[in-house]
This record gives C-alpha cells, structure tokens and sequence, in this order.
C-alpha cells in the first residue's frame, strides 16, 4: 500500500504498525514510481493506495466533494498513467458476525485515455457515495477541511 508519511515521527510510526500487522507492505508515496517500475514484471500484484489522508491546503489537484471544492491527492492517477495499470475503487464494510465484505467497482482499465483529472474526480465522487450511503464509516481522518 503507498502512504503519504505523517509530520508526527510518532504517529507516522503507530499508523504505520497498525496497517502493516497483517503483512501489508507499506511504501512512502515519494518511492511508489521506483518501486512500482522495479516490481512491474513480478507477476501478478494489487497496489493500495491509502487515501484517508488531508492533501495539505496547497493540493494542486481540485474537486468538488461534499458540494465543496477540495484538494484532493492526484498522485495514484499520475503513477496509474504512468504504470497504465487498472484502477479499482474498493470499499471494505464490516458484517455482523465480525467478518467483512469487500466490494471493487473498476474505475478504469485504460488510464492512459483518460482526461487528466478523471480518476481522480471518479475516485472522489465513489468516495462521497460511499460516505453518504454509510456515514457511520467516514473517518475521522477524511476531513478535508482541515
């Protein structure tokens, strides 16, 4: 999964214990094109891209989210270009005998003929009809407007 790395040493660390403790893979955002052209031919693979995050207030990237105009991390765009790999959009809800349903609804097969900007946008509107269909499962850490 690549993940942009917290200012806080601390709690960059504990994010990072919690996310790999099951053997999740985790690779800083500033490694993911290296590391993504290096493991290419490797076979078969699934790359996560960890988009709870606050972009920062000087995200270049802007879309409307919540009847808002928001900043938005359009990296996983440039390196699905970049790779021409799918994207997916997945959604992970919780059952009641504590196991969990895993939903993946294809975004793109060809990213390399997309309009720069679409992923993102389709990725942002999946994100929003995720959260008003269970706003019980938006976290605390999706807050844009920080």
């Amino acid at each position: 999964a690549i993940y942009k790395p917290m200012s806080n040493p601390t709690l960059c660390r504990l994010m990072r214990t919690i996310r790999s403790r099951f053997g999740l893979h985790l690779i800083p955002a500033g490694s993911a094109l290296r590391y993504l052209l290096t493991n290419r031919y490797r076979g078969p693979s699934m790359t996560l891209f960890i988009a709870d995050q606050f972009p920062g207030g000087e995200a270049k990237c802007r879309v409307t989210f919540m009847n808002q105009q928001t900043g938005a991390f359009n990296g996983a765009e440039k390196l699905a270009k970049a790779t021409d790999a799918v994207v997916i959009y997945v959604t992970i809800e919780p059952r009641p005998d504590s196991s969990y349903d895993v939903h993946f609804s294809l975004i793109t097969d060809h990213p390399s003929e997309t309009a720069m900007g679409e992923i993102t946008t389709q990725f942002n509107e999946k994100l929003q009809h995720t959260i008003e269909q269970e706003p019980v499962f938006w976290l605390w850490s999706h807050r844009r407007w920080k």
